[in-house]
Protein backbone atom coordinates (compact mmCIF):
# COMPACT_ATOMS: atom_id res chain seq x y z
CA UNK A 1 0.00 0.00 0.00
CA UNK A 2 1.52 3.44 -0.93
CA UNK A 3 1.80 6.33 1.48
CA UNK A 4 -0.46 9.00 0.10
CA UNK A 5 -0.91 12.64 1.11
CA UNK A 6 -5.05 14.04 1.47
CA UNK A 7 -4.78 17.08 2.31
CA UNK A 8 -3.10 20.12 3.90
CA UNK A 9 -3.79 23.50 5.42
CA UNK A 10 -1.67 26.35 6.76
CA UNK A 11 -2.06 29.62 8.58
CA UNK A 12 0.65 32.43 10.19
CA UNK A 13 -0.16 34.46 13.26
CA UNK A 14 2.05 37.27 13.47
CA UNK A 15 0.32 39.00 16.52
CA UNK A 16 1.07 38.34 20.13
CA UNK A 17 -1.13 35.21 20.52
CA UNK A 18 -1.44 32.72 22.99
CA UNK A 19 -2.23 30.15 20.86
CA UNK A 20 -2.38 28.93 16.80
CA UNK A 21 -5.09 27.29 14.53
CA UNK A 22 -5.42 25.85 11.91
CA UNK A 23 -8.32 24.16 10.11
CA UNK A 24 -8.76 20.54 9.58
CA UNK A 25 -7.09 19.29 6.10
CA UNK A 26 -9.93 18.10 3.68
CA UNK A 27 -10.13 14.56 2.97
CA UNK A 28 -9.18 13.57 6.73
CA UNK A 29 -10.55 10.09 7.77
CA UNK A 30 -10.20 7.51 10.82
CA UNK A 31 -7.25 6.48 11.06
CA UNK A 32 -5.25 9.03 9.14
CA UNK A 33 -1.37 10.14 10.55
CA UNK A 34 -1.90 13.91 11.22
CA UNK A 35 1.46 15.45 11.32
CA UNK A 36 2.02 19.36 12.42
CA UNK A 37 4.84 22.11 12.05
CA UNK A 38 4.15 24.92 14.37
CA UNK A 39 6.81 27.53 14.92
CA UNK A 40 6.30 30.32 17.47
CA UNK A 41 8.59 32.88 19.13
CA UNK A 42 6.42 32.15 22.38
CA UNK A 43 8.14 29.26 24.12
CA UNK A 44 7.04 25.92 24.11
CA UNK A 45 4.19 24.94 21.80
CA UNK A 46 1.30 21.97 23.21
CA UNK A 47 -1.97 20.55 21.96
CA UNK A 48 -4.36 18.76 24.20
CA UNK A 49 -4.53 14.99 21.78
CA UNK A 50 -1.42 15.78 20.18
CA UNK A 51 2.23 14.22 20.60
CA UNK A 52 5.19 16.13 20.13
CA UNK A 53 7.88 14.38 18.13
CA UNK A 54 10.56 16.86 18.83
CA UNK A 55 11.55 20.48 18.70
CA UNK A 56 14.30 23.08 18.26
CA UNK A 57 15.21 26.04 19.73
CA UNK A 58 16.90 29.18 18.98
CA UNK A 59 16.86 30.83 22.60
CA UNK A 60 15.64 28.61 25.68
CA UNK A 61 12.13 29.97 26.17
CA UNK A 62 12.06 32.18 23.19
CA UNK A 63 11.51 30.49 20.28
CA UNK A 64 10.57 27.05 19.19
CA UNK A 65 9.83 25.04 16.13
CA UNK A 66 7.65 22.06 17.42
CA UNK A 67 6.72 18.62 15.24
CA UNK A 68 3.70 17.22 16.78
CA UNK A 69 1.29 13.90 15.38
CA UNK A 70 -2.12 12.17 16.28
CA UNK A 71 -4.09 9.42 14.65
CA UNK A 72 -7.28 10.81 13.27
CA UNK A 73 -10.29 9.40 14.89
CA UNK A 74 -13.87 8.73 13.70
CA UNK A 75 -14.61 12.16 14.60
CA UNK A 76 -12.26 15.31 14.53
CA UNK A 77 -12.74 18.66 14.59
CA UNK A 78 -13.34 21.08 11.96
CA UNK A 79 -9.82 22.64 13.21
CA UNK A 80 -6.73 21.97 15.72
CA UNK A 81 -5.26 24.23 18.22
CA UNK A 82 -1.85 25.00 19.44
CA UNK A 83 -0.83 26.27 22.81
CA UNK A 84 2.15 28.47 22.87
CA UNK A 85 4.40 30.43 25.50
Amino acid sequence: MAIAQRGSTTNAKTASANSISCSKPTGVVSGDLLLALVTSNDGTITSSGWTRLGHGSGQPDLFDSTWLYKIAGGSEPSSYSFATG
